[in-house]
């Protein structure tokens, strides 16, 4: 009835581009905090969907979508939707539009890039190494570096988060080799998300 796939091994994918939106939603609202746990909650999902989906048994063409769709969640979720959280948090200086557009254009290029190896050297297997900072990474950058507008003044806190996102942009297309997160790590990055959560919601309450 409907095109595209919907079985389990692109539901995370799915369940992560809801929570980005749901995080647009918060960050337009002027709920920052949310909008920040809503980026943890599509990395985590982002960290999980390829494990997910090796298990099924899938065809070529399902392969090939799980690719693409992937691709285009990591840029809703992991460039379109930080650059509108820091907007709606008041960055809107000509020199912040500027940085925002070299964050999505090496994010853009970077899973362009991505893409073109996983569809041309990869599908008979996992991907054991990334080239570029995966742009899912955002997602624990971010919120941490926002763990500092507790701490330090305003002025001193932008200046540091302008600071990190040109050094994204920059590193999401530098070449050099970054190992994929598989087995135990991911447990750990996924209790480095809720420390991460647990950490902004006691200092914002």
């Amino acid at each position: 009835m409907f095109i595209g796939y919907y079985n389990k091994s692109v539901i995370l994918t799915y369940l992560g581009v809801c929570f980005g939106i749901l995080g647009m939603n918060f960050a337009f609202s002027k709920e920052i905090l949310y909008a920040f746990l809503c980026l943890l909650a599509a990395g985590i999902c982002d960290i999980f969907d390829g494990p997910v989906a090796r298990k099924c048994k899938r065809n070529k063409k399902e392969k090939m979508f799980g690719v693409e769709i992937d691709s285009l969640a990591d840029i809703i979720n992991f460039v379109i939707f930080p650059i509108i959280i820091f907007h709606c948090m008041g960055y809107e200086e000509w020199y912040h539009n500027i940085i925002y557009t070299m964050l999505a254009l090496g994010g853009v290029i970077r899973l362009g890039y991505f893409n073109v190896e996983a569809l041309s050297f990869h599908l008979s297997g996992p991907v054991k190494y990334y080239s570029g900072l995966p742009v899912t990474t955002t997602s624990f950058i971010f919120p941490i570096a926002y763990i500092l507008s507790f701490i330090l003044k305003p002025d001193v806190f932008e200046g540091i988060m302008t600071g990190i996102i040109l050094l994204i942009a920059f590193l999401f297309t530098y070449n050099f080799k970054i190992k994929k997160l598989t087995g135990n790590i991911l447990y750990l990055f996924t209790f480095l998300a809720f420390a991460i959560a647990v950490v902004l919601l006691l200092l914002y309450f």
